[in-house]
């Protein structure tokens, strides 16, 4: 006769990780805030980078998620219903600027004028196209909104973000300074 004892242990086993797996985390924040993240800002950023970039100042104070899911080009992204009723909720919404989010960004904005826009691209000393970019005849300038290509200029970008953080939570100040 076989002992069924090894295989009791086995599934009692796999049913504690699942039920782990699904309950609560008990983390060292409360679960206080709108969004159920238990963060103190919600936060929209526009691409995946950027919501890494704000995650990593904001820590345990922030929740930002991107606008573009991880895997779509934002060259050629175009805002589902579900991301627009994402933005509708937004109260900031960070973006590369410099011209990157505005084949869709502009268009959006125009319906939601309470949610606040913060481009962070001038703030990395961009570098000047030369000449006419993508069939523009005015003379406007533009900028290579690409700047995450250079270390420096993505450090200038999360000083900024920083920066940025601490002037809509003051109480966070200190922390997002060492972050």
């Amino acid at each position: 006769m076989r002992s069924t004892r090894p295989r009791a242990i086995i599934c009692l086993l796999f049913s504690l990780m699942v039920l782990l797996a699904c309950s609560p985390s008990s983390g060292a924040h409360a679960d206080d805030s709108a969004d159920g993240t238990g963060a103190d800002l919600t936060i929209m950023p526009t691409t995946p980078m950027v919501a890494s970039w704000v995650n990593q100042v904001g820590g345990h104070r922030v929740s930002a998620t991107s606008i573009i899911p991880y895997s779509m080009d934002p060259h050629s992204y175009q805002p589902a219903a579900r991301d627009i009723a994402q933005v509708t909720r937004a109260e900031y919404i960070f973006a590369v600027g410099l011209l990157y989010e505005d084949a869709w960004l502009n268009k959006l904005l125009d319906s939601h004028p309470d949610t606040t826009l913060i481009e962070l691209g001038h703030s990395s000393s961009p570098i000047k196209f030369q000449g006419q970019h993508h069939g523009d005849s005015h003379n406007e300038e533009h900028y290579d909104p690409h700047f995450w290509f250079d270390p420096m200029r993505v450090s200038s970008v999360i000083e900024k973000i920083a920066e940025i953080l601490s002037d809509i939570d003051p109480d966070g100040m200190t922390y997002y300074s060492q972050r």
